[in-house]
């Protein structure tokens, strides 16, 4: 196995036996799992740099690298956007071990032979990868240090000095790990590299890992992220999470975030922010489930299939006119007991609890105790249904640490 820190700084001798330069970077392609290396940048004695393509070179080893060709009719490589330089954006910088669901740093690479092919093989996170660059790793006592090798499939880069590259492969590999361990990630970074990090999610899943996150934590990422990619993560979130982080953003900040929501998601946002936090119009989320008087059980059952998406949870079905008046509201188990046919308003409760907007934590938690519920919808004088209140938002607020 090859090591990255033995190539660097490697004689690069043409077919005659010429020396052309040293090896100054190597390039890959950052979307195959095994890159192969694809082209050597090479420094002249002129302080000039040349790339050649890697399909040139007819033997590596430590300190020397041969190439099958003449000095003088060697080919430019060009790189393109999805390459990479291994010195330049992945040697010491910090990565994500996708596997072991840690940050590290990447202190040597190791190279090797896949498919006949010289390609990057893992990421050594380890001392020893340091000492090799210092050439002490033949000190005798060090054969009891184990290497650390993260496989390169296995990785994600924290942030890298090219900012247009495409990380395909490494966003898969993200994508598959669980919100909350990605959140776990990302609390070991700084908030610019955290902030970095999570521009590499889609939308949906960055903002899944927001969410579990404290408050803190949650403000300083958005207050690193571009307006634009703080709009896309906040849309995603729950109204009630994305109020409450705009809310103790700064003012040009949350301005910005404003102006790049969408209309519709934007007024939900806006809306729950002139609230108190500490009330009921702070504390609802505005995702809830509700249908109109006149539906059945079947069109009910099938529109709560469509809607598990959409509304993380769902306690009781709200009945409410196009308008949005509140009219009456059942349990999952009411309509699960209901024959096909028959519609929400002859078996809805007709006198269904909720409270105002400006409601204390004290009121409602008095409320739900009182009735025994795990939601309640928050209403205004008129009857408009404005969002619900869930029994885990009054014991976060009642019980923070617990």
């Amino acid at each position: 196995m090859l090591y990255l820190s033995s190539l660097l700084g490697a004689r690069i001798l043409d077919n005659a036996n010429v020396q052309v330069g040293t090896l100054k970077d190597v390039a890959v392609p950052i979307t195959e799992a095994y890159p192969k290396v694809a082209a050597l940048v090479i420094s002249q004695k002129n302080r000039t740099e040349t790339i050649v393509p890697a399909d040139l070179i007819e033997l590596v080893g430590k300190g020397i690298v041969t190439l099958k060709k003449s000095c003088a009719t060697l080919p430019f490589f060009h790189l393109g956007p999805e390459h990479i330089l291994l010195r330049k954006s992945v040697l010491d910088r910090q990565i994500v071990d996708c596997e072991g669901l840690k940050v590290v740093r990447a202190n040597d690479i190791a190279l090797g032979k896949v498919q006949g092919d010289l390609s990057v093989i893992s990421i050594d996170v380890s001392i020893l990868g340091i000492l090799r660059r210092l050439n002490l790793d033949g000190l005798p006592f060090l054969n009891r240090i184990k290497e650390d090798l993260v496989p390169w499939n296995e990785m994600s880069l924290v942030d890298s000095t090219m900012p247009e590259l495409k990380l395909h492969e490494q966003k898969n590999q993200l994508q598959k790990l669980h919100p909350a361990d990605i959140a776990n990630i990302v609390e070991e970074l700084n908030a610019k590299r955290g902030a970095a990090f999570l521009s590499q999610l889609e939308p949906e899943i960055a903002a899944d890992v927001i969410e579990e996150m404290d408050e803190d934590d949650q403000v300083a990422l958005i207050e690193h992220l571009d307006a634009e990619q703080a709009g896309d993560i906040l849309e995603d979130m729950s109204p009630d999470q994305a109020a409450d982080i705009l809310d103790e953003l700064s003012d040009d900040k949350a301005q910005e975030i404003i102006a790049e929501l969408e209309p519709e998601e934007g007024e939900k946002i806006l809306e729950l922010i002139t609230y108190d936090a500490k009330e009921a119009g702070g504390l609802m989320t505005t995702e809830f489930f509700s249908v109109r008087p006149d539906w059945n059980v079947r069109e009910v059952k099938n529109a709560l299939k469509g809607s598990k998406d959409d509304i993380p949870t769902i306690t009781y079905i709200y009945v409410t006119e196009e308008d949005g008046t509140l009219k009456g509201v059942l349990s999952l188990r009411r309509l699960s007991t209901s024959e096909d046919q028959k519609k929400m308003k002859e078996i809805m409760s007709k006198k269904p609890f909720f409270v105002s907007p400006t409601a204390s934590i004290k009121q409602i938690a008095g409320f739900l105790t009182k009735y025994d519920l795990f939601s309640v919808a928050v209403a205004r004088e008129d009857r408009k249904m404005l969002g619900i209140v869930m029994v885990d938002d009054i014991m976060r607020e009642l019980f923070p640490e617990a």
